[in-house]
């Protein structure tokens, strides 16, 4: 059962503005930029996000309090975790969940000891972000230059977590029973943070991406023989690094022209 938490863990919430709101620049800032916004290219359709997190720190749930040494245990706790899921030669989804939930743990352990916490921040040579307070726990703890779109999910996961007040050690066994895995739970939580702003359950971009998730993958000698000389096919990468192949896109001259282009350079 979840543990009672003060009201503040209902304020770690997230948004996002429309494209039109956002710079040129379609990447993350730097780990080292203080910027408010944290900027994703989506996998699938090239939409442009902005996820603002806002809302600093949550205040420290009603646990013992926590001292820099024990703070520095927790960090070391889950750089372990995710290591291992970054190193794993079968790249497990468990292993994965396994490693943000201590991200998550660690996340409680710093709302307990801020001043610590800040000075892991500064000896990282990251910077806080008052309205994305999740973001620097997945630096912190993945690494500044890991992959910027799964640092603005694990961010979005971990503030799921506190948005359902979840207690040490449960992030992981949510993730897995959760629809959809770490991939359901980023859009559950984006879905609540649009309906917070008054903005449509569901776009149609995460509509699609919605529907590509849910194709079965075929193996690649299922590609007919027959057929267009050149033609595209779809494959998607996974939240663990995995890529599979969905298919064959029907055959479109034009489609084709430009994927050639752009391959071309």
């Amino acid at each position: 059962m979840a543990e009672s938490r003060p009201q503040s863990y209902d304020h770690v919430l997230s948004y996002y503005v429309a494209e039109d709101e956002l710079p040129a620049e379609d990447d993350l800032p730097d780990a080292d930029e203080p910027a408010a916004e944290e900027v994703r290219q989506d996998e699938v359709c090239g939409e442009t996000h902005s996820e603002i997190e806002v809302a600093a720190m949550p205040e420290a749930p009603d646990y013992p309090a926590a001292d820099a040494h024990a703070l520095g245990e927790e960090l070391a706790a889950a750089r372990k975790l995710a290591d291992d899921a970054k190193n794993s030669e079968d790249r497990t989804r468990h292993a994965l969940y396994e490693a943000i939930g201590k991200a998550y743990d660690f996340s409680l352990a710093a709302a307990e000891a801020p001043e610590d916490f800040e000075t892991l921040i500064a000896d990282a040579g990251l910077a806080m972000q008052e309205r994305a307070p999740m973001t620097p726990v997945v630096k912190l703890v993945f690494g500044a230059d890991y992959d910027k779109t799964r640092i603005t999910e694990y961010a979005a996961a971990l503030a799921h977590a506190h948005r359902h007040r979840l207690e040490r050690g449960a992030l992981a066994r949510f993730i897995e029973s959760h629809e959809g895995g770490l991939k359901g739970v980023v859009q559950a939580e984006r879905r609540l943070r649009r309906e917070e702003t008054g903005q449509p359950a569901e776009t149609a971009h995460e509509r699609i991406a919605r529907q590509l998730r849910d194709l079965a993958p075929i193996e690649f000698e299922a590609i007919p023989a027959s057929g267009a000389e050149f033609a595209l096919v779809m494959i998607r990468r996974d939240e663990t690094g995995d890529v599979v192949l969905l298919g064959e896109v029907p055959e479109d001259a034009a489609l084709v022209e430009r994927a050639a282009r752009k391959l071309l350079g």
